[in-house]
């Protein structure tokens, strides 16, 4: 037998795999996504096995063979090896990063390792070498900056720098550990609550804080894990909880009162998210068309692909989730993309209400142990409808019976750095691979998609109507040439709208796209306007954050005082932006509530549901 394995080599790309022999004795533990040890060179390393077969290009006689198999659970699926070699041919990069996104613990092999500069280290003025000197400068500017990126700009100095930096302390990786199912000591009551209640009224008066907290255990601790009120709770926390002190928990546990016992936790990002209940909507002849089709697709097995083509309001969630149901009632999973993160908090709460204990949810913003767990849900089958950004579709399902892309024709579904893929070509494939159907989801469908369909690659589906026949919105043009004087940014009519929404007690969404104060920082004297040192772009002045920054390439600095050119003051602003919008708003109403969502106020964990 013959295996491909991918030697995992750290910082280095892999380009392509390497076929060793597994020796009898090893033929039952070699399995695709499992890790073992082979040769390579003149050393051992640890390598993925990507593939298996009973046939070599090379005779064996050439072939060094695998040398030990190491013992933990396969890191990846067939499904998933297949689509990362797929993903290295088609998007013309190495293995190695192709097999990263299909990975719970995408830096156990990844070229991509983050640095950021070590704490505690003296910041030198100057070092020897200039190379080193403006590649650690690089990383003080932009913490987490990747090795790829630093290799694009200083070349191989810049490599062989970022390797000298590394050795002598200046900088380390950014990130932790791998992330694993982890386990806390649980504290449980060692007796019954009757019992518990004696030795608080027997114990002396200076005792009574733990009497306090035996009676608190009474009324809330369980005795054993299995009970279903069991929430694993450590000393420092019960002690909180019943309002005393550390070293009081401790006590209890000494003498017996209480026990401690190592239970697993699941790290839950639907902490705090309730489903909403609605009951389903009878369907409309066209929706119920729809999932007819789509149904009949998933039940054969079929690898056909659909364009739900329907305007706003015409109900093609509706459609998502009855074909989801018919999937599931097949034993099989489904795969659902938003395409933003932002979105996948409001859709939490409807899958989550219609799927209750069915639903694992992966982006971004999740911890690494949130994701390891959410992971691992779906791995086991536990969770059967998987729903996030564009990264979900390397999602580990068992036997992924439905793919649907909502809003396909979203920019946000192509992956800016390496594997540059497109999350509904990657579908389309995975689709094929499995023989499920893929749903491309949208009201204005991409070029592509619209042209595909009408070549008969994909089922077109349409809902030309809106539900209940609602209307569409009315749509005003304002000549912004014309607007009246009393405002920076808000013209004369929209003024007057939000102002009858605020008096009728309702609520005014307004939308911009640009982030900060104003793109452009300019000199009122020379009209010099300031730009970015390493983009042909000017920087956008972030008041909030007294900053100007690069929205390319994240360059960051405090804003100028005086203009480098002709030395006149920098006051002048040129365009608006989603702070100086903001700061008009409160100045016009400012007993409303007001609230600005964009990448500035989003970036800490929970931001975008809060």
């Amino acid at each position: 037998m013959y295996a491909l394995v991918l030697p995992d080599l750290g910082d280095a790309a892999v380009p392509h795999p390497y076929t060793y022999l597994v020796p009898p004795p090893l033929a039952g533990a070699v399995v695709v996504g499992g890790r073992v040890t082979v040769p390579l060179g003149m050393r051992q390393v640890t390598g993925y096995v990507l593939g298996l077969s009973e046939t070599g290009e090379a005779p064996p006689a050439k072939l060094k063979p695998v040398i030990a198999v190491r013992s933990s659970a396969p890191a990846f699926t067939a499904e998933q090896a297949a689509l990362a070699q797929w993903l290295a041919e088609e998007y013309l990069c190495p293995i190695s990063e192709a097999l990263r996104p299909c990975l719970v613990d995408p830096g156990g092999l990844s070229p991509r390792r983050r640095w950021v500069c070590a704490e505690g280290r003296a910041v030198l003025t100057l070092l020897p070498d200039p190379t080193m000197q403006a590649v650690l400068d690089d990383i003080r500017a932009h913490p987490e900056t990747d090795s790829p990126r630093i290799a694009a700009r200083f070349g191989a100095a810049g490599v062989a720098a970022l390797e000298a930096l590394r050795r002598d302390g200046f900088i380390r990786p950014a990130g932790g550990k791998r992330a694993t199912a982890r386990a806390v000591s649980a504290v449980l009551r060692a007796l019954p609550p009757d019992a518990l209640r004696r030795v608080a009224d027997e114990l002396p008066p200076r005792a009574a804080k733990q009497a306090a907290l035996l009676r608190w255990a009474a009324d809330h601790l369980p005795g054993d894990v299995a009970d279903p009120q069991f929430v694993p709770l450590t000393a420092p926390e019960v002690a909180r909880r019943a309002g005393v002190g550390p070293a009081v928990a401790r006590a209890c546990v000494e003498k017996g009162w209480l026990r401690q016992e190592r239970a697993a936790v699941r790290r839950n990002p639907w902490e705090g998210v309730y489903g909403r209940k609605a009951t389903p909507p009878a369907l409309t002849p066209e929706q119920a068309r729809a999932v007819a089709a789509i149904s009949a697709a998933a039940r054969g097995r079929e690898s056909r692909s659909f364009l739900l083509f329907g305007v706003t309001g015409s109900g093609k969630t509706e459609v998502f989730l009855h074909a989801i149901e018919a999937t599931l009632a097949l034993g099989r999973q489904a795969i659902v993309l938003v395409p933003e993160i932002s979105l996948t908090a409001q859709a939490m709460e409807l899958y989550h209400g219609r799927f209750p204990g069915k639903v694992a949810v992966l982006h971004s913003h999740l911890s690494s142990g949130e994701r390891f767990d959410e992971w691992a849900r779906i791995a086991a089958g536990e969770a059967q409808v998987v729903l996030g950004a564009r990264s979900a579709i390397f999602a580990p399902c068992p036997d992924p019976g439905l793919i649907v892309i909502d809003e396909e024709h979203e920019s946000s579904y192509k992956q800016e750095s390496s594997p540059r893929y497109h999350a509904r070509e990657v579908a389309l494939r995975r689709g094929a691979l499995r023989g499920a159907p893929v749903v491309l989801a949208s009201a204005t469908p991409s070029l592509e998609t619209m042209r595909a369909a009408e070549l008969g690659r994909h089922t077109l589906l349409r809902l030309p109507a809106r539900i209940e026949a609602r209307p569409l919105p009315t749509v005003k043009l304002v000549d912004l040439r014309r607007m009246t004087s009393g405002a920076r940014v808000l013209s004369a009519p929209l003024r007057q709208a939000i102002a009858a929404r605020l008096a009728a007690g309702q609520q005014t969404i307004l939308f911009l796209n640009r982030r900060g104060f104003a793109p452009v920082l300019l000199c009122g004297g020379c009209g010099h306007k300031v730009p970015c040192p390493n983009c042909a772009v000017t920087v956008t002045y972030h008041k909030e954050a007294r900053a100007v920054r690069c929205h390319h390439c994240d360059y960051t600095a405090q804003p100028p005082d005086v203009c480098p050119v002709c030395r006149h003051v920098l006051n002048a602003f040129r365009g608006v932006g989603t702070e100086q919008l903001e700061e008009e708003v409160r100045k016009l109403w400012p007993a409303a509530r007001v609230g600005r969502l964009d990448r500035d106020t989003t970036t800490k964990k929970g931001a975008h549901r809060a």
